[in-house]
């Protein structure tokens, strides 16, 4: 018992002590207070507040219904994404025949890419090489359009040789005639 009194006294005196100090906290809260209010009297005074711990409270306030929108938009979010999950879980059987379809037309489609693209290159090598023919022909046409050209300018030129040689030989029958 006498240990209890002695517990309880020195509870007692302990209360007493904390009350003590609360009430130095309380006090120096007050002229902290104080302190603020006058260092941001003007920055209070351009939001219309009281005091800066009002502004303060107020982002509190902001800031716990930003996180609180937050947590309910991150949980809306999963359950779609779950929703999702579950979802294309359950037409997977259904996307991979469609994909599956997809990819046979493609292959069709393809093969016949395939045959058109050699017929193409078939004919294409035909006209290739009837175009050689015909360079070939072609330059033959040419080769003997030149010798007869040549030829031609070869039969001009004596022609021209012996029309200045009948000149000649009139011009000189002229001048025995005349000199007979």
């Amino acid at each position: 018992a006498a240990a209890a009194k002695a517990a309880e006294a020195e509870l007692r005196s302990l209360e007493k002590k904390r009350d003590s100090r609360q009430k130095e906290v309380d006090a120096l809260t007050t002229k902290a207070n104080a302190v603020e209010d006058a260092v941001f009297a003007d920055f209070s005074k351009s939001l219309n507040l009281s005091s800066v711990r009002e502004y303060e409270q107020r982002q509190l306030v902001e800031e716990q219904q930003k996180e609180g929108r937050v947590l309910e938009l991150q949980a809306q979010y999963d359950k779609l994404n779950s929703r999702l999950q579950f979802e294309q879980r359950k037409d997977l059987p259904r996307a991979i025949e469609k994909l599956r379809a997809a990819i046979a037309a493609d292959d069709a489609k393809l093969k016949a890419k395939r045959a058109e693209q050699a017929k193409i290159e078939e004919k294409s090598e035909t006209l290739r090489a009837q175009a050689a023919t015909t360079e070939a022909e072609l330059a033959a046409a040419k080769e003997e359009q030149d010798a007869k050209a040549a030829e031609t300018k070869k039969l001009k030129k004596e022609l021209k040789n012996f029309s200045d040689e009948r000149a000649r030989l009139q011009a000189r029958q002229a001048q025995l005639e005349t000199d007979i």
